[in-house]
């Protein structure tokens, strides 16, 4: 338990929306963020990077990281932009949450991942050195495209990536 204000942070329609569900006196801090911006909140660094989604204005995934462990939450998003794989280039993580939205389709555009982009992009953070032998991958955001959980974590491993049940823990 705590009395320092929750922070709430993200893209200016995000937060704008979360604005209204929140009482005005409620102990909650309020942040804009753009790609590129960094803040400080309850112990961790957290980095905005572009996503590739378009939904309300810019989206975003977020590099955060508590000092020893860094977590890459890349959800929302297709092939991750230029911009975001120079700003990631040599930030090795621990544990990359990335989206699967697509499963076996390929034929519903570019803003989520499928099986063949997601494993495209897990092959491209490795060459960048974000994904190293000891990061964790796990697939998120699954759609009802993929195949069930044993075929779909069969398929997974053979990028070194993973599916988990819902509700699984996980640590770093």
């Amino acid at each position: 338990m705590t009395d320092a204000p929750l922070t709430v942070a993200g893209p200016e329609p995000v937060v704008t929306s979360a604005r209204d569900w929140v009482h005005p006196e409620a102990a909650v801090e309020f942040r804009t963020l753009r790609a590129g911006d960094t803040i400080e909140s309850a112990g961790y660094r957290v980095t905005a990077v572009a996503a590739n989604h378009e939904a309300f204005g810019e989206a975003l995934c977020y590099l955060i990281s508590d000092g020893p462990s860094t977590l890459l939450y890349a959800t929302d998003t297709g092939l991750l932009p230029e911009a975001t794989l120079v700003a990631l280039s040599g930030r090795e993580v621990d544990l990359v949450l990335l989206e699967e939205t697509f499963g076996t389709r390929a034929d519903k555009g570019d803003q989520h991942l499928n099986l063949a982009t997601f494993a495209q992009t897990v092959a491209t953070l490795r060459e960048l050195g974000v994904v190293t032998a000891s990061t964790r991958v796990v697939a998120v955001h699954l759609g009802h495209d993929n195949p069930p959980l044993a075929q779909l974590q069969q398929q997974l491993a053979s990028c070194g990536a993973e599916a988990l049940p819902d509700g699984t823990p996980l640590q770093i």
